[in-house]
């Protein structure tokens, strides 16, 4: 017996109704752990630097 699309449509609306909270829950905690990771792991000021430079040589070239 097929399921009609109705019965599909609000089956998932009432899935994110009951579970927005920990949907938003749990993309909050993973932003915040990523947000640590890059505090930690990220690059410092002369990483940066290389990095930007490394860009605008990139573009300057592109341009030519």
């Amino acid at each position: 017996m097929p399921t009609p699309a109705r019965t599909i449509y609000r089956d998932s609306l009432n899935f994110y109704k009951n579970e927005q909270r920990s949907i938003i829950t749990l993309s909050a905690v993973l932003a915040l752990i990523l947000a640590v990771i890059y505090l930690l792991v990220g690059p410092n000021a002369q990483e940066s630097q290389i990095i930007n430079d490394f860009i605008i040589n990139f573009q300057k070239n592109q341009i030519r």
